[in-house]
């Protein structure tokens, strides 16, 4: 896995990708982050849908941060991700002028801090 998300090659790093997001594995987690960086937008939106298939809220963050990429594609792939991973539209304008993306997204990071918060406090409220 490893080496072929080191691969020169953006296509063998996506068809890495699409693999990875079929297992529900904790251990593919950092190589998603990591592939949410890359060079190739289609390997960074291929990591988009390998985090949404791993369903994981601790790669919500680094959804979020995916909002800020310079590429309108995969700043509509990561959103989309986002509302299904929370189950709730979020707002942010893909398309919008630079500044108003960069005041959405810090809005987003507090409230994914909130949101993060209320979810494990339900959560270790249920196993009461």
């Amino acid at each position: 896995m490893a080496e072929s998300l080191a691969s020169e090659n953006p296509r063998v790093r996506k068809l890495s990708l699409d693999s990875i997001g079929r297992f529900s594995a904790s251990e593919a987690e950092p190589a998603v982050i990591e592939a949410l960086a890359d060079r190739d937008p289609a390997v960074r939106r291929a990591a988009i849908a390998a985090a949404e298939r791993l369903g994981r809220s601790s790669l919500g963050f680094a959804l979020i941060l995916a909002l800020d990429d310079h590429v309108l594609e995969v700043r509509a792939c990561a959103k989309a991700a986002i509302e299904r991973l929370v189950k709730q539209p979020v707002e942010f304008e893909v398309a919008g002028s630079r500044e108003l993306r960069a005041q959405q997204l810090e809005t987003l990071k507090k409230w994914w801090k909130d949101y993060r918060l209320t979810t494990l406090v339900k959560d270790l409220g249920s196993q009461e």
